[in-house]
């Protein structure tokens, strides 16, 4: 790292330290926006919560990206990228805290909401940022590596947050520690971060005529793509937020081992995302690793809610994190898409992660519903488990609109 920082700050090497120290704060409000599962059964205790509310606090978080994640794309692509997620990091930091000391159910919400909008800003200068220190042709390898890197981290603060918890045996203190982190990782970005205004990036941003808005209807990709990592993130974010709970009641596994296993999703894809942004056969064939994917995903999931076997759960943990191997592979799809410009990319990219969160928003509460309704966690889980095929049914749509030609509604010149 030492080395990397002695580089010219304007140079593409640096680039990386500029890149590196972005992911790591945006993985770390990550893990506070997503590891509430985690903190569940203490908050539940302490507060008495329903299933059903219990998977509004999970599901709040998301709403920001259902209202706000095609806005603030649009908008905020005008300004700075370094200055607006500085913004986004220290806003971040400072609503984990105020979760943390929410006194009652309906304020732990508010603030839930409020740092869903601020998770959402997190995300608006990441694709230009790559855009600013990465040339087009690494942009398959930046995606792998990057989605490697959160994936990473995410399941590294899933076996780390519930060490945190039994150390400080007390979910208010936990979320308290982590803003502190956040906070700590903000500050390095305000000294190391900075942006990079290539003459390619400029006559992109320059050549933007009328609103980027019209990359909404100018594409179908995104749409398809957003619609199958929906009900992926559907399954997975309902599984993290009460298979926790589930496995602890059933079959009287720890929460600590439950993070572990969480943990082993996210670690378990890094292989997999690498794999899909540099072999040749994978990034040519999105639909074939879209396909296998879905499978993968939806029998790991159902083969989870049958087994108390640590040694089996660690597999189909390892399993699934290899279902999501596809995420790079789709971002960078969107990269790729003919003749987008850099504010269209960012809602481009916005529309697949708006339809993501749509998954995202509904997968907890549905779980929650269902086990309302039921008394049935496992039949809840099991249900949502089989929107992870939503995968394979994007993978043939987007094979249909693969060589399609894009409508061009940019104002024409003489």
């Amino acid at each position: 790292m030492m080395h990397l920082l002695s580089r010219p700050t304007d140079s593409p090497t640096y680039g990386w330290v500029v890149i590196s120290t972005f992911i790591i704060n945006y993985s770390l409000v990550d893990i506070a926006a997503l590891t509430i599962g985690l903190l569940l059964p203490s908050i539940s205790r302490e507060m008495g919560l329903s299933g059903t509310q219990q998977g509004l606090l999970s599901s709040a978080v998301v709403v920001g990206n259902l209202v706000f994640e095609i806005p603030a794309n649009a908008w905020l692509s005008r300004y700075r990228p370094w200055r607006v997620a500085s913004i986004a990091f220290i806003a971040s930091a400072l609503l984990t805290l105020l979760n943390g000391w929410s006194p009652n159910f309906i304020i732990f919400l508010a603030m839930r909401l409020l740092l869903g909008f601020a998770y959402v800003v997190c995300k608006v200068p990441r694709t230009l940022v790559l855009l600013q220190w990465v040339s087009r042709r690494r942009i398959p390898l930046a995606n792998g590596i990057i989605f490697s890197v959160i994936d990473s981290m995410n399941g590294i603060g899933f076996m780390v947050i519930p060490v945190v918890l039994g150390f400080l045996n007390d979910w208010r203190l936990t979320l308290y520690a982590w803003a502190a982190i956040i906070f700590g990782a903000a500050l390095v970005w305000l000294v190391i971060g900075k942006d990079r205004y290539t003459p390619e990036y400029r006559a992109g941003i320059q050549s933007q005529v009328g609103t980027p808005l019209t990359a909404i209807f100018k594409y179908k990709e995104p749409w398809i793509m957003g619609f199958g990592t929906g009900g992926a993130i559907a399954a997975r974010i309902g599984f993290m937020t009460f298979w926790p709970t589930f496995t602890l009641d059933a079959f009287d596994v720890s929460l600590t081992f439950s993070g572990i296993v969480i943990g082993m999703i996210s670690v378990a894809s890094t292989p997999g995302k690498l794999a899909v942004s540099i072999i040749p056969s994978l990034v040519k064939h999105p639909s074939m690793v879209l396909f296998a994917c879905g499978l993968l995903t939806l029998g790991s999931f159902v083969g989870m809610l049958y087994t108390d076997s640590a040694a089996l759960l660690l597999l189909l943990g390892f399993v699934n994190g290899i279902g999501f191997c596809y995420f790079p592979l789709m971002v960078t799809e969107i990269y790729e898409l003919p003749d987008i410009r850099p504010r269209e990319l960012t809602v481009a990219v916005s529309v697949m992660f708006t339809l993501l969160w749509v998954g995202g928003f509904l997968g907890p509460l549905v779980v929650g519903i269902i086990d309302d309704a039921t008394q049935d966690l496992r039949f809840a889980l099991l249900i949502i488990s089989f929107c992870s095929f939503s995968l394979s049914i994007s993978a043939l749509l987007l094979s249909a609109f693969r060589k399609r030609v894009p409508i061009d509604l940019s104002p024409s010149h003489p």
